[in-house]
């Protein structure tokens, strides 16, 4: 599950949760590209890439949310 602490800004804080795991983490949104973000679990910390699947399915879900051109 994603919650965002404020859904009238793609750019802010959102808790992830995993449907497997039950572990939630904490994605700092501030852009698309990798770096920009943060998120509190362990791959992000050691993977180097700037990104990890929490963030990419936050970012996946506001391009859902987003509307076509």
């Amino acid at each position: 599950t994603l919650r965002s602490t404020d859904s009238d800004r793609p750019w802010t804080d959102y808790t992830v949760t995993s449907r497997q795991s039950g572990k939630t983490y904490r994605v700092s949104l501030r852009g698309f590209e990798p770096g920009q973000s943060y998120c509190s679990c362990p791959d992000f910390q050691t993977n180097h890439l700037g990104t990890c699947k929490h963030i990419e399915a936050v970012l996946l879900h506001l391009r859902r949310r987003a509307p076509k051109k």
